[in-house]
């Protein structure tokens, strides 16, 4: 299972990087010469995305609560990432949101303590 996710995200990272390399051409080339911070970056996050594709994979396959799972994991996301958008980029946030962060904070918790045992 792991072999065939590694062989995966390689040919979508050759495939993705063809592309950009046929649409852009010289442009990516050089901009990768001058900005190795930026190529560093680019690879830290891809080895992020890599280990948590694979963990929410290995998740769903050892355990037996993956509603609970796919729940946390697609819902989490978009309130960690609303937070820190308020913390770091200075977006506004209103009662509305945090009504829904409340409503599915406490929709997870419920599932997880009524869920099936």
């Amino acid at each position: 299972m792991s072999i065939l996710l590694v062989l995966t995200y390689i040919i979508s990272a050759l495939l993705a990087l063809s592309i950009s390399v046929f649409v852009f051409k010289a442009n990516i080339l050089s901009s990768i010469k001058h900005n190795y911070r930026g190529l560093v970056l680019v690879a830290i996050i891809a080895l992020l995305l890599y280990i948590a594709g694979y963990s929410y994979l290995y998740a769903l396959n050892k355990s037996k609560y993956t509603s609970l799972i796919v729940v946390i994991a697609f819902t989490l996301p978009i309130i960690i990432t609303s937070l820190l958008s308020y913390k770091y980029l200075n977006e506004k946030l209103n009662k509305g949101m945090f009504m829904g962060y409340s409503i599915v904070i406490i929709g997870i918790i419920i599932s997880a303590y009524y869920g099936q045992h």
